[in-house]
């Protein structure tokens, strides 16, 4: 995901250069020193020269192998590019690179001028939220104030439903944590050809937010299927595919082993979710506020799982409701499943779920633009259909005549 890109009128350089950016198996990371908090204030703040001086001016650390010789640089290969690994910090190079034995100690300034071949391009602090790739001399122009960065934009028009609010604030907030949760436990539209899969050129698949953005993406009548996020990363065709969501101004770019990580990240936050987050209890009564669009999805398509942040029954009238239009009510049978999500202490308990199958009997609730609530559907889970309720008012309105 890129959180800070070049200025597109930079030349290869800039064209080479990703800087700002966050893995998705790393779903926490905090600064280790004054380097690493400076370079992360900077771009949280868009300040692209603070970022590059904060690097041109801190300590390296190589990652070394512990034998007699001269240094040997640890590289990696991606695409076309071939990129010598630096580190901020120690706590950095060992979080990334583990078993590595050694390390060795330098600066920007000596890297250029031993720098072995122009060829090579830099990766500073790769898979965290300050990592830098780029040729070396773009640290020194940046220092310099020769190259500017343009911050990620939230979404042009707003945001239309849930998910995309979710991601708007993370992406305003700098918020890795929270843009991936959002993004693992959405639902997302996916363009096919009356398969599965509807690639774009270069082995890239595209997915969309919201109906409006693949609008503004992709040809009229363009078939759209309606996926959680993570199934597609479960059903991911392969390491060499990219994935973006939203392309466009807005669009946030992974990489297939990003993407393939997104699993491993959903493991990690189930398993390290806190004893002190409240669990759901056994056939407890739980509800999840719909959108327009996702409430279509059951009363038309017949949708048969449930992703995205949830609340208790009993909290209902603490939820925020704007944009609502129908609330799904059921009984979760099933505990584990929930993902707690930690809230401000005034919020509601909430929870995340992700492709949860909808329980028989569970209700769909119309929120009307006065408030008044009525039951419009139950779910049958031997027809696998949401079935229609008869209307209490046009009940009492027959009876009256």
């Amino acid at each position: 995901m890129s959180v800070v890109r070049a200025g597109a009128d930079r030349g290869r350089a800039a064209a080479s250069m990703s800087v700002g950016s966050c893995d998705v198996a790393q779903p926490t990371w905090t600064p280790a020193n004054e380097t690493e908090s400076a370079m992360a204030s900077a771009l949280a703040t868009g300040n692209s020269q603070a970022y590059f001086r904060a690097l041109a001016g801190a300590t390296l650390y190589l990652p070394a192998l512990d034998e007699p010789g001269p240094q040997q640089l640890v590289t990696v290969r991606s695409g076309d590019d071939q990129y010598v690994l630096v580190f901020t910090s120690t706590e950095a190079l060992a979080s990334r690179l583990r078993g590595i034995p050694a390390f060795r100690t330098t600066t920007c300034a000596e890297l250029l001028d031993k720098w072995p071949d122009p060829a090579l391009m830099l990766a500073v602090d790769p898979e965290t939220p300050i990592q830098a790739y780029a040729p070396i001399q773009v640290v020194a122009d940046g220092a310099a104030g020769r190259v500017d960065l343009t911050p990620a934009v939230a979404l042009p028009g707003g945001p239309v439903n849930a998910l995309e609010a979710e991601l708007d604030q993370a992406v305003r907030e700098s918020d890795v944590d929270a843009l991936i949760g959002a993004l693992v436990s959405g639902v997302v539209l996916m363009p096919t050809d009356g398969e599965r899969w509807a690639p774009a050129p270069e082995q890239t698949i595209a997915v969309f937010t919201s109906p409006e953005r693949a609008a503004a993406a992709v040809p009229g009548g363009t078939p759209l299927a309606e996926l959680a996020f993570l199934d597609i990363a479960l059903d991911w065709p392969g390491i060499g595919w990219r994935l973006v969501v939203n392309p466009g101004e807005s669009a946030l770019e992974f990489t297939g082993a990003q993407v393939l990580g997104f699993v491993e990240w959903a493991r990690h936050g189930v398993d390290a979710a806190g004893a002190d987050l409240p669990a759901v209890a056994v056939a407890e009564a739980l509800v999840q506020p719909l959108p327009v669009e996702l409430a279509e999805a059951y009363l038309v398509g017949h949708r048969p799982d449930i992703s995205g942040l949830v609340h208790r029954e009993s909290d209902l009238t603490r939820v925020p409701m704007g944009g609502v239009t129908h609330v799904l009510h059921w009984i979760q049978h099933c505990a584990e499943v929930c993902l707690p999500v930690r809230v401000p202490d005034e919020a509601p308990a909430a929870w995340r779920l992700t492709a949860v199958q909808v329980p028989h009997g569970a209700k769909l609730e119309k929120v009307g633009d006065d408030g008044r609530r009525s039951w419009v559907a139950a779910y049958d889970a031997d027809l696998s259909e949401w079935l229609p309720l008869p209307d209490p008012d046009r009940m009492r309105e027959a009876l009256r005549s």
